[in-house]
């Protein structure tokens, strides 16, 4: 008798249907830990401190003369070393 097809959003569920309930509980925290980190992030400015058509992100300063102070910066760091001032 053929197997009946399934997609692939059922296939996940059956699978994680075999898990104990700690590991959901444990993958929903990491979800949580990565979306709020990316929510948090005062992202997407069109001004470009570095190379054309980067995006740039606001960043503080953690060492140096300007600590705790912010600026925009490359979102591509270490790769695009580009600053500007935050206005």
């Amino acid at each position: 008798m053929a197997k009946k097809k399934t997609g692939l959003l059922e296939d996940v569920a059956g699978i994680a249907a075999t898990f104990p309930w700690w590991v959901g509980c444990v993958l929903a925290a990491l979800a949580y830990g990565v979306l709020h980190r990316y929510a948090a992030s005062e992202a997407v400015s069109s001004a470009v401190p570095g190379q054309v058509g980067q995006l740039v992100i606001k960043r503080t300063a953690r060492q140096g003369t300007n600590i705790g102070n912010h600026f925009w910066g490359c979102a591509t760091f270490p790769k695009c070393r580009g600053v500007r001032a935050v206005e």
